[in-house]
């Protein structure tokens, strides 16, 4: 026996443990679709709010703008660093020849 419950008053009955698994279910699965669309109107409301919108895209461009400057200020000096290599064997050759 899993549980028992009142049908009414008078008449006592026995659920099968299929039954209220069944109800368990229901009841998470309902559970957990309220707390979907609870979510879903909360990032809506979010995305709607002009202010924190701008906010994010420039936080957002500010972010990214620093990543690719800081591979570009990388790749120029790895760039310099081959052109003084070459430099110096340039140098290297002319007084050798």
């Amino acid at each position: 026996m899993c549980g028992v419950g009142n049908e009414s008053r008078s008449q006592p009955f026995i659920l099968e443990c299929k039954t209220i698994k069944r109800c368990d279910r229901g009841w998470i699965v309902n559970t957990l679709f309220h707390q979907y669309h609870s979510v879903r109107r909360q990032r809506d409301a979010t995305l709607e709010n002009v202010l924190l919108r701008h906010h994010h895209q420039k936080v957002f461009t500010d972010v990214a703008l620093d990543v690719i400057l800081g591979e570009l200020a990388a790749s120029v000096d790895e760039d310099v660093e081959d052109l003084l290599e070459y430099e110096r064997q340039m140098e290297g050759e002319g007084f050798a020849g």
